[in-house]
């Protein structure tokens, strides 16, 4: 007998991630109104871009999940391909709108990506 057919079962660790992951998603749902299939298109975007759209994507979300001061944004299950200057722009943007206070009119807030190093450069620093 399987776990799947025999409710008494223990749980493997990854299904009791699964059910976490679900009770977030109903949680985030219930608070913010939105789930966790809306974020997953996020990973699409972080990986096609362009970088103007990854920010203001995240300055939306900031502008309509943050102001009470429940809002969480995670970058999860981006492809491998996904250039790294779209990660960088997407956490740049979460720094840069997401201070408390949030202000009053984000697009009076300066936005700049710092420049970074480039990860290829950074394995050859370290003898990777």
């Amino acid at each position: 007998m399987t776990a799947a057919t025999d409710a008494r079962a223990p749980q493997t660790t990854v299904d009791k991630h699964l059910d976490i992951g679900a009770q977030i998603n109903d949680h985030s749902a219930y608070l913010f109104g939105v789930s966790a299939d809306v974020f997953s298109k996020d990973a699409v975007l972080l990986h096609t871009g362009p970088v103007e759209a990854i920010v203001e994507r995240i300055k939306s979300y900031i502008e309509n999940f943050a102001r009470d001061g429940r809002c969480l944004i995670h970058l999860n299950q981006i492809p491998l391909d996904t250039p790294s200057e779209h990660v960088h722009a997407a956490v740049a943007a979460c720094h840069t709108y997401g201070r408390y206070p949030i202000a009053e009119n984000l697009d009076d807030v300066q936005f700049e990506i710092p420049e970074r190093e480039d990860f290829s450069d950074f394995r050859k620093k370290i003898g990777a």
